[in-house]
C-alpha cells in the first residue's frame, strides 16, 4: 500500500453469538432450514467495520436475486451490515457435495495463503467508500501494486481451475 493509505481498525461492535440470537427469530419465521456464518465473524477476526457473511438454506421457488426479500427483516434486526446468500436445500446440497469432493485436493490452494493475506489487505479499502483516508483506490495504489494484485488473483483462478478439473 502507498504511504498515504491508512488501515483503520476498531473493536467489533458485537459478537457472533449476539448476532445469532438476533437473527434466529427472523430465520425461524421465514422457514430457514439452516444458517451458516462465514467470513470474519465466523473466524473470530471481526472488527468494527466487519459485516456478517451469512448463507441461509431456505425452501423457495424464487430466483436467486429475489430471495433476499424473504429475509429483509434481517437487515433491520442486525446492528452490522449483512452479505446474504440464500440457497435452496438442493442448491446447498450440490455446493456441499462439490466442496467435499474438492477437500482432499486442497493442497494447491493452501500454498496460496500468503497471497490471500496480501489480497485481503486490499479488500476493505477498495470495497468500501470510506475504506481509504482520502481519494480513490486509483489514487491510493500504484500501477505496480494493482498489477501485483491482479497477478495474485490470477494465481487463485489458475489453482482453482486445476483443482476443479
Amino acid at each position: 500500500m502507498s504511504d498515504d493509505v491508512v488501515a483503520v481498525r476498531a473493536a467489533a461492535r458485537t459478537t457472533l453469538d449476539k448476532l445469532a440470537r438476533l437473527a434466529a427469530p427472523v430465520l425461524r419465521a421465514a422457514g430457514a432450514e439452516r444458517a451458516v456464518a462465514f467470513g470474519s465473524f465466523a473466524r473470530g477476526t471481526a472488527d468494527g467495520f466487519s459485516d456478517l457473511d451469512l448463507a441461509v438454506v431456505l425452501p423457495t421457488d424464487l430466483l436467486p436475486i429475489e430471495r433476499g426479500n424473504l429475509l429483509r427483516a434481517l437487515f433491520e434486526a442486525l446492528p452490522v451490515g449483512l452479505d446474504l446468500l440464500v440457497y435452496t436445500p438442493d442448491e446447498f446440497a450440490r455446493v456441499r457435495a462439490l466442496v467435499e469432493r474438492l477437500e482432499p485436493r486442497e493442497a494447491p490452494l493452501d500454498a496460496l495463503l500468503d497471497a490471500a493475506r496480501e489480497l485481503d489487505l486490499l479488500y476493505v479499502p477498495t470495497r468500501y467508500p470510506n475504506g481509504l483516508a482520502s481519494g480513490t483506490p486509483g489514487q491510493a495504489f500504484s500501477t505496480a501494486q494493482s498489477m501485483r494484485a491482479l497477478d495474485l488473483a490470477a494465481r487463485f483462478i489458475d489453482a482453482a481451475s486445476r483443482t476443479v478439473k
